[in-house]
């Protein structure tokens, strides 16, 4: 597939569809990312948020990117897979911030019940003690592992296409993107997991910051989009996919039809993180002035010197 994109040679409407949807994602997403900075009162949380919001149009545009050039998108996919797990990290730490800190949490929690587990755990552990500190350890490490083992399988993923050993959309033994996909499945998997049962764990406190839309928007823009990509594999692989315009090979298929499909979702994903993190969520209705951040500084503390504190 050298010197062409995964879906270059698509009808021109299609094309059309797929850049008019990831600017459009890119120009909602951007709007929201500004407001945010506009009504920056809280840097410890809205810097984690601009972050977050940050994945969908880093989605759109590898993406589009990938449909016109796969050297390109090379790079920008290792950098997008990286991003990913830094968004995991992000959307974590903002809800411990949203608590007040670990230690906060962690008081909070002393001499709580227990809760029950999310399934499947619950087939076979009635309970987990939340007022434990070593069950907070526990969730915080699966959640963690995600942020340490994406950076090592994107490293695998550009060595392994450098060699021609990848093979996007093939299951067979003898390719890498099996081996890359069974890994990164158990690995995102048990940290979603481990974020679903934190959520659970302080539910009733996190209500006041909605954070069932929020928990969504991570989970769908990483879930979602790689089972999608996995589901596409799986029918390409089965010959219920034989086609993608003029493409009939495997892997123009799987990524061209993954590339096109993510770039018109995104800007639903756009319009879901607008009100999901809304920046109206750091406005006091019951305070007339509050103090905000000059957007100029606002900026600096989400993308520059906030980073150094990571």
């Amino acid at each position: 597939m050298a010197g062409s994109g995964s879906g270059s040679r698509l009808p021109t409407d299609v094309l059309v569809l797929a850049g008019v949807s990831a600017l459009v994602a890119v120009l909602v997403s951007t709007v929201s990312i500004v407001l945010q900075l506009k009504n920056y009162r809280k840097p410890i949380l809205q810097r984690m948020v601009v972050r977050i919001m940050l994945m969908v149009p880093l989605y759109a545009i590898s993406s589009l990117i990938s449909l016109f050039s796969l050297e390109a998108a090379f790079v920008i996919d290792a950098i997008r897979d990286i991003y990913e797990a830094f968004v995991i990290y992000c959307f974590f730490e903002l809800l411990i911030a949203y608590l007040g800190g670990e230690r906060s949490l962690l008081i909070m929690l002393h001499g709580r019940p227990p809760k029950p587990p999310v399934f499947p755990v619950n087939l076979f552990k009635r309970e987990i003690d939340v007022s434990d500190p070593y069950t907070f350890l526990f969730l915080k490490r699966g959640i963690i592992q995600y942020v340490q083992v994406k950076p090592i399988l994107a490293a695998a993923t550009l060595i392994l296409k450098g060699t021609g050993k990848y093979n996007e959309g093939d299951f067979r033994a003898d390719s890498g993107y099996l081996y890359v996909s069974v890994v990164y499945n158990v690995s995102i998997c048990l940290a979603l997991y481990c974020l679903a049962m934190f959520w659970v764990c302080v539910n009733d406190d996190l209500k006041p910051f909605r954070p069932i839309p929020k928990f969504l928007c991570v989970k769908g823009i990483l879930f979602f989009s790689f089972w999608q990509s996995i589901a596409i594999s799986i029918l390409v692989a089965a010959h219920v996919i034989k086609q993608l315009g003029p493409y009939k090979d495997a892997e123009h298929i799987s990524l061209g039809l993954t590339d096109t499909l993510i770039c018109i979702e995104m800007p639903i994903f756009a319009i879901a993180h607008n009100y999901a993190f809304s920046y109206k969520d750091f406005i006091d209705p019951h305070i007339s002035f509050v103090a905000r951040m000059p957007f100029y500084y606002a900026f600096r503390d989400a993308f520059g010197n906030g980073l150094s504190r990571i």
